[in-house]
């Protein structure tokens, strides 16, 4: 007979556990269970990441949005400023009049600052500017009276931006000199990009630019007027004095602001407002009589080579003016005159090589009779959009006097060429000079108090920066 064994119960148990332990049914479940669950979890936070940057980008657009916004204000505000001519005016501010149309207006008494001026926009953002009152600088830099004919006219404008709930403001500082006199700074060359002075070229005055001055082969800036020959050569922004030539006991530091040359203020060239009716009596077409060939429609004046020609009248308008060899522009003593040249937009029925420009050939001359070069006094428009120049050719010359020639050019958006042996008693600027081997313009202090209705005082931008979106109370630009 076999044993009778009795299993220990918790050997059975144990046994049991173990087999249940290792077996591998039920598992599916709850391996599916904790992987929906990380799933869940992990669309949740991908949901959630989506939406924040959903929200981000969108706030980052309203932002741009908003930045955008304020700086139309501040075109707005420049180019309202500069439509009223508020620069020159006793109500110094802009507004609107009962039928919505822009206005000048006056400054709250004790104010500082001008009533903000608002203003929608097509895309569904708004702006609203303030505008301060004006600070004026002398040359130097020092605060000095608004009345001062020297004075340099600042303001600040502070626009705020709105897109829905997000504002943004923005800051800027704005400034234009008075017209009066035409040149703020006793310079004898200025140009707003660049100059150069080739060899043995010669400036007699104080030179300043808002890009470098380049000094090649033995050209100098001297004084030989003034006390110790001192003279300046003034670069800008981050422009230099380079080159070989050199300063006479001057200084060559940069310029603390750029200094703004004031456009050139075009009438509307009728026959109202010159004297071209007495350059020859024609009536229609063009007319050439002894080789002056002047054309009453297109503006148009040329000189042949040996002819010459007296301007009697005290405004001429061209839109084109030429003088070949050997020929001659006479101003008579005691007349002042004004020749404006008409920016080549306005030229189009001439060659586009024609249109805005002046060309004075070698060997063609001005033989003004009179010894101050404000009786001379030549304004090009020029454009920022086509190129236009003013050339001197070699020995330019001052008809049989050995002095040189009295005269002023003033043209700020176009290109200044003196070549070989041209020599100037007087002024002048543009937005590029150059100047051949022994060229040379004498600065005449008679300049200095030059006031004329050519121009008036463009209010530009000059600097530029961001503010916080809140402004202190009273303190339009405070934060920025």
């Amino acid at each position: 007979m076999g044993k009778n064994r009795t299993r220990n119960p918790l050997s059975t148990l144990i046994a049991r556990a173990r087999r249940r332990l290792q077996s591998e049914d039920g598992i599916i479940l709850p391996v599916t269970m904790a992987v929906l669950a990380l799933t869940i979890l992990i669309a949740g936070v991908a949901h959630s990441q989506s939406n924040d940057a959903t929200g981000a980008a969108n706030e980052d657009r309203r932002v741009k949005r908003a930045i955008q916004a304020a700086d139309a204000g501040l075109y707005t505000a420049s180019y309202q400023m500069n439509l009223l001519d508020v620069t020159q005016q006793t109500d110094k501010c802009v507004g609107t009049d009962a039928n919505g149309q822009l206005v000048r207006t006056a400054m709250a008494a004790q104010a500082t600052w001008c009533s903000p001026v608002g203003g929608q926009l097509a895309d569904g953002a708004s702006y609203s500017y303030s505008v301060s009152g004006e600070t004026c600088y002398s040359g130097n830099g020092a605060v000095v009276s608004c009345a001062s004919v020297h004075a340099r006219r600042t303001r600040t404008l502070v626009s705020t931006g709105m897109v829905g709930d997000v504002k943004r403001r923005v800051a800027s500082t704005v400034e234009g000199y008075t017209a009066q006199p035409l040149f703020p700074q006793p310079w004898a060359v200025f140009s707003d990009q660049s100059i150069t002075l080739n060899s043995n070229s010669v400036v007699d005055g104080n030179v300043g630019s808002n890009g470098n001055i380049t000094l090649a082969n033995n050209a100098t800036v001297c004084d030989t007027n003034g006390s110790g020959n001192t003279a300046n050569a003034t670069p800008g922004g981050n422009g230099s004095v380079i080159g070989a030539g050199g300063v006479c006991n001057g200084s060559t530091a940069r310029a603390i602001v750029p200094w703004n040359p004031a456009p050139v203020q075009a009438n509307n060239f009728g026959d109202a407002d010159n004297n071209n009716e007495t350059i020859a009596p024609v009536s229609t077409g063009t007319n050439c009589q002894n080789d002056i060939c002047w054309n009453p429609t297109t503006h148009r004046l040329e000189l042949k080579s040996n002819s010459s020609i007296t301007l009697t009248g005290s405004v001429y308008s061209f839109c084109y003016l030429s003088l070949a060899s050997n020929s001659k522009l006479v101003i008579p003593a005691g007349n002042q005159v004004t020749i404006y040249i008409e920016p080549p937009e306005r030229c189009g029925a001439l060659p586009a090589s024609e249109r805005g420009n002046v060309l004075f050939n070698s060997n063609a001359s001005i033989l003004n009779q009179n010894t101050s070069p404000n009786t001379l006094q030549f304004y090009v428009l020029g454009s920022t959009t086509t190129a236009t120049s003013v050339t001197f050719d070699s020995n330019f010359q001052q008809g049989s006097v050995a002095d040189p020639w009295p005269f002023m050019v003033y043209a700020p958006l176009s290109d200044v060429y003196l070549k070989s042996n041209v020599e100037i008693l007087g002024a002048v600027v543009g937005k590029t000079v150059s100047m051949a081997s022994n060229s040379q313009v004498r600065w005449d202090p008679a300049l200095s108090d030059v006031t004329t209705g050519a121009v008036f005082p463009l209010l530009r931008q000059s600097q530029y920066r961001e503010c916080s979106s809140a402004a202190p109370a009273n303190q339009p630009a405070g934060g920025c």
